[in-house]
């Protein structure tokens, strides 16, 4: 019978000979899948093994609901999918005196000799700048206040610290950059985190470089301190590196 392909009738014998092979590759990659699942004796089904009977079934209800087409609409030259452009996400708070910016250093891997997986090399962290008050653009002809981000200090969370913002009201940390170089100790960096009277945070960056110390302060309130940890919840896993598409050994423990 004719076959729906975006919006026009179509019987003819390329139509029909398209169809037959859609269908058997969904049936092939959703049998695949379930023996998989058999071979795993009862273990869970890795990401991998679960994307492939999830991709079976999708073609299915694509072809069964009219909405897979092989081609453009007749008439139209084939186009290809352009790539989704790369984007930066940060997320930073403005105050009087300083600025605070936050954003994401990714986990990284790297894959063994053998080839075939990855594993990882270091885990992820939130990484806070923090931006001194131009002072000299605040005049009163002026509305927008201008930060000094050449003159930026950072502080990198860690997955542990980042759980501690969540559940501790007030907290400190202390980093050494060079911790076990022959130059420890040239730089000291300690945030600490205080609450204010009416509700919301400080949080106080001081940086020691030698004889030199830089301390900024940025007030949060209950708002933007409600979002950071916001962030930090939604983020923890992915820093560590828990995603969709970790595998799991077949056969681990999952007690």
């Amino acid at each position: 019978r004719g076959l729906q392909w975006a919006g026009h009738n179509t019987s003819t014998a390329v139509g029909v000979t398209g169809a037959k092979r859609i269908m058997q590759r969904a049936s092939a990659l959703q049998a695949v899948g379930r023996r998989l699942a058999c071979l795993s004796n009862g273990a869970p089904l890795v990401a991998s093994q679960r994307r492939l009977s999830r991709r079976g079934l999708s073609l299915i209800r694509c072809y069964q609901s009219g909405q897979y087409q092989s081609g453009p609409p007749p008439g139209q030259p084939y186009q290809p999918p352009q790539p989704r452009p790369t984007r930066f996400v940060d997320w930073a708070v403005y105050k009087g005196s300083a600025a605070m910016c936050v954003k994401v250093i990714w986990p990284t891997w790297s894959t063994p000799v053998s080839g075939g997986f990855q594993v990882k090399t270091r885990e992820g962290t939130l990484l806070l700048e923090f931006a001194p008050n131009d002072k000299s653009s605040n005049t009163p002809a002026t509305t927008t206040r201008r930060y000094l981000w050449d003159q930026k200090e950072s502080f990198a969370m860690a997955i542990t610290e980042m759980g501690t913002v969540l559940v501790e009201p007030q907290c400190s940390f202390m980093h050494d950059p060079a911790m076990g170089a022959e130059h420890q100790g040239s730089v000291v960096k300690s945030l600490s985190i205080a609450p204010m009277e009416k509700g919301g945070c400080f949080f106080n960056l001081s940086v020691r470089k030698r004889q030199e110390v830089v301390k900024m302060s940025v007030p949060l309130t209950s708002g933007e301190l409600a979002v950071l940890r916001s962030l930090i919840n939604y983020l923890i896993p992915k820093l560590i590196g828990f995603e969709d598409d970790v595998d799991v050994p077949l056969g681990s423990s999952t007690s």
